[in-house]
């Protein structure tokens, strides 16, 4: 659904994910390129580079990557946060300085507006690679997002 937004808005859309199957996905939804955060370590450099140096206007984050994707984020950027899935242990903790540094802005937005979003139909969310059915399944579905692989 992001990516149809900033498509609608004219944006150039970059997804950034752990995995091809994931990658693919935001592809078809219309993301213009994309980065594999596991393949290489500094990929917010690939972001650079495909931005021309100059950083992402918006980065729309769901997986506690924030600090990391304030490297690639333009100076006096955005970044929604959408809740965060797999949470383990701690919340992700970011060094302040470097926020301030980019001057960057940074918007929470929690579950329930997302819950009310779903049940209205104006979000469709994508699963992909498992089939979750039945109260049996509440165990596997759980273990499957908190190692990222839906």
């Amino acid at each position: 659904m992001a990516v149809q937004i900033a498509k609608a808005v004219g944006a150039t859309v970059i997804a950034i994910a752990s995995s091809k199957e994931k990658l693919d996905i935001a592809k078809r939804f219309g993301a213009d390129e994309d980065v594999n955060y596991t393949r290489n370590l500094e990929w917010f450099k690939e972001v650079l580079e495909l931005t021309g140096g100059n950083g992402v206007d918006v980065v729309y984050d769901l997986v506690r990557l924030v600090d990391k994707r304030l490297k690639c984020l333009k100076p006096r950027g955005h970044i929604l946060i959408f809740g965060f899935t797999g949470i383990e242990g701690d919340m992700e903790k970011i060094v302040m300085n470097r926020i301030l540094l980019r001057q960057a802005q940074l918007i929470g937005y929690p579950w329930k507006g997302l819950e009310e979003m779903w049940e209205t139909g104006a979000i469709k969310p994508t699963v992909f690679g498992h089939d979750f059915h039945g109260l049996e399944s509440v165990v596997p579905a759980m273990k499957a997002l908190s190692e990222r692989k839906v």
